[in-house]
């Protein structure tokens, strides 16, 4: 929404994680995995007004925003670090379509040991769901 990534709901297995959602509804973009996918699925022109308003003079910043979204493009998500706010828990992210166009980013996140091969897992079952959810909204 805007500048911001907004949680529609979660699922939590534990406090700290519940806690830092419920606390932080909206969040920059760039600060969650899901907000970065949907950066990276701006237009050009919409994420180049985006990064000049985001990180104005920090240049540094704004490349490294855009670096990021070219390799989420090419990769087809995101993964890794979740965010700034929960820097210990990995996540998956993969955008949702509508037509032509990214309309919603989905996640799952995890921060126990063996997180690689969960996160393996989670990427097959957001993919799935994703595949579905595209397909009954162009029947």
């Amino acid at each position: 929404m805007g500048h911001d990534a907004v949680y529609v709901d979660w699922a939590g297995t534990d406090e700290p994680f519940d806690y830092a959602l419920a606390r932080r509804l909206r969040s920059p973009l760039m600060h969650t995995a899901a907000g970065r996918v949907l950066v990276a699925h701006m237009t050009a022109p919409e994420r180049r007004e985006w990064v000049a308003v985001t990180f104005g003079a920090d240049e540094e910043g704004a490349v490294h925003a855009l670096r990021t979204a070219a390799r989420i493009r090419d990769d087809g998500l995101e993964r890794g670090p979740s965010g700034p706010v929960m820097p210990d828990v990995r996540t998956v992210a993969v955008p949702v379509g509508a037509g032509d166009r990214v309309v919603a980013a989905v996640s799952i996140a995890h921060h126990l040991p063996g997180t690689d091969e969960v996160l393996d897992r989670y990427e097959g079952l957001l993919r799935t769901a994703v595949t579905e959810w595209e397909r009954r909204g162009t029947s």
